[in-house]
Order: structure tokens, then sequence, then C-alpha cells
């Protein structure tokens, strides 16, 4: 389910937190654009809360990070 943001008009996901997005130049996207991995939602970046850590890759063992 999306619900629209009444002040910036972005529509967002109640259940995806949206921890890892992704510049959509890299996924053939609009290039002025960030991208969730999880649930595909597009936002400009200074449209995202606390956009640096959700620029992070998410942590594991592949990515050689600790877990948040």
């Amino acid at each position: 389910m999306f619900l629209k943001n009444s002040e910036t008009g972005v529509k967002t996901s109640e259940k995806c937190g949206h921890h890892y997005i992704r510049k959509g130049y890299y996924l053939g996207l609009n290039p002025e654009e960030y991208v969730c991995m999880y649930c595909g939602e597009q936002r400009r970046p200074e449209q995202w809360d606390d956009f640096e850590r959700r620029r992070m890759p998410p942590a594991g063992m592949l990515n050689a990070t600790e877990p948040r």
C-alpha cells in the first residue's frame, strides 16, 4: 500500500523501511533520482530522510560490514 506524503508529494510505502537506495542511473532509470532496492520507490536525494546512511550497502558477510 502506498501513501502520498502531503508535504513532499512523494508516494511512500507503509511496509518498506527503504534501508538501501541506489542511484537510478545504475539501474537504467532517471539519473537524478535514487531508488529503494527493496520496493522500487524513486525519489530525489533531498527527499530521502537520512540520505547518506541509506546509500550504504546492507550490512552482512558478503559486504564485509558490521550489522546495524
